[in-house]
């Protein structure tokens, strides 16, 4: 699992792919992704807490827009 934050002009988007043929389960432990961002993907907000946890399909991505 490779994870990254982009921030630009106030702006905030975080990208985490999965690059196995295994589903991924795991935790990110980073103040900087709480909040209700928009899956990109999805159209939809999702709510990011401290305890969130994550999983992608195989060859899984999802990139999220905090505005």
């Amino acid at each position: 699992v490779l994870a990254y934050l982009r921030e630009k002009s106030g702006r905030k988007a975080v990208v985490i792919f999965n690059f196995s043929n295994r589903v991924q389960d795991f935790k990110v432990n980073d103040i900087e992704l709480r909040g209700k961002p928009l899956n990109v993907f999805r159209g939809e907000e999702e709510k990011i807490s401290d305890d969130f946890n994550f999983s992608l399909e195989p060859w899984g991505y999802i990139v999220y827009d905090y505005k």
